[in-house]
């Protein structure tokens, strides 16, 4: 059965509320600061803990023992904590319910690194691992020829000026723009993109760390980014991977959830988007297109591992990625596979287990959508 909705906040969008929750507390500090030089009063933070210290003290008493019950164990106040795994993961901060499921994913996943190839595997009981998505490492011709269009791209910089900016976290905002996503409509599915793309940060990262290809400021001082580059390697990309794996988990989840509309015109709406985040990090300077390639190939990819673990399915698809094959082309999200250097072919997976708690949320989610 499907917990109920629950976290009726996001943690991402919203971020006006964090920053001013920030400065709130901020306001705390320089309040308490000021006041012992001119007498301000404190803070509203320090004013709460100040309180709640002299309040305690008024009421609490002399301690004599926990609460009481008749059975043999200790009651315990929120008898929802004693409930099974998934319905107890209502209980949890949503950081820590998305390291929750999103670990349930990672114990199925191993990254492999060989030959200038990177392999990631689906770790199966009773079965040999089965390769979801190989990505082939670009050479240095290949680095070289793309770099021409990361130079043509840097005109677009003025125009893309304030969603280059915005979009360096995150980018919650811009799907919710697409489909409607409120933090009060829907607030499983905004847990469910979370663990998505805390998924895909834990993958990318490591492949990251593993291929080691070069930024584009590192081939040429005329790149000259306008953000700070980030202090890991570009291939591949982080924000593609991540774009594209919500995109594949939100188009699933809709379908799961109204199968009577037609699935390709949301599919494609939100493709662009991935797509458009992704070039935006090309035009700042910080990726070649073919980081976007392969992030499509690697970030689509774990948004149909996410969505067939999470409904119970077996069948998904597996993506090689060859950056030789791709070469000094421009990444476009239109056309087949082949078009993007990618080969696909069916892929059945064994039913996932030990992934309640996913299997429950993505449930509590489709209720979102009814």
């Amino acid at each position: 059965m499907p917990y109920p909705v629950f976290f009726n906040f996001s943690p991402f969008s919203g971020g006006a509320n964090l920053s001013g929750g920030a400065s709130w507390l901020s306001g705390g500090a320089s309040g308490g600061a000021s006041g012992g030089a001119s007498g301000g009063a404190a803070g509203p933070a320090e004013s709460i803990s100040s309180g709640l210290v002299l309040n305690r003290a008024a009421i609490v008493g002399v301690f004599e023992h926990g609460y009481q019950s008749t059975a043999s164990s200790p009651e315990l106040l929120m008898l929802s904590n004693n409930a099974p795994g998934p319905q107890r993961l209502t209980r949890w901060e949503t950081g820590h319910a998305v390291a929750i499921v999103a670990g349930e994913l990672l114990e199925r996943l191993a990254v492999r690194y060989a030959n200038d190839t990177l392999k990631l595997l689906v770790t199966q009981p009773a079965a040999a691992s089965i390769e979801l998505c190989t990505l082939t490492r670009p050479d240095q011709a290949t680095l070289d020829a793309q770099l021409k269009l990361v130079i043509a791209y840097a005109d677009l910089r003025a125009d893309r000026f304030a969603e280059i900016q915005s979009q360096q976290v995150w980018p919650v905002d811009y799907w919710s723009a697409v489909l409607g996503i409120t933090p009060r409509q829907h607030p499983n599915t905004l847990l469910l993109m979370a663990v998505v793309q805390s998924l895909a940060v834990h993958v990318v990262a490591r492949m990251k760390h593993l291929a080691n290809v070069p930024r584009p400021v590192q081939l040429s001082a005329q790149v000259q980014p306008m953000l700070a580059t980030p202090m890991h390697a570009a291939w591949p990309g982080g924000h593609a991977t991540e774009s594209f794996a919500a995109a594949a988990l939100l188009g699933g989840l809709i379908q799961a959830a109204r199968p009577e509309l037609a699935a390709a015109p949301l599919q494609e709406q939100l493709n662009r988007l991935a797509t458009r985040i992704a070039t935006n990090r090309v035009v700042a300077g910080l990726h070649y297109p073919l980081d976007t390639a392969a992030g499509w190939a690697l970030g689509t990819s774990l948004g149909d591992y996410v969505v067939a673990c999470a409904a119970k399915g077996t069948s998904a698809n597996k993506r090689d990625f060859n950056s030789q094959a791709f070469g000094g082309k421009d990444f476009s999200v239109n056309g087949d596979a082949a078009s993007k250097g990618t080969t696909e072919a069916p892929l059945a997976l064994t039913p996932a287990t030990g992934v309640d708690a996913l299997q429950s949320l993505w449930a509590a989610a489709q209720l979102e959508w009814k």
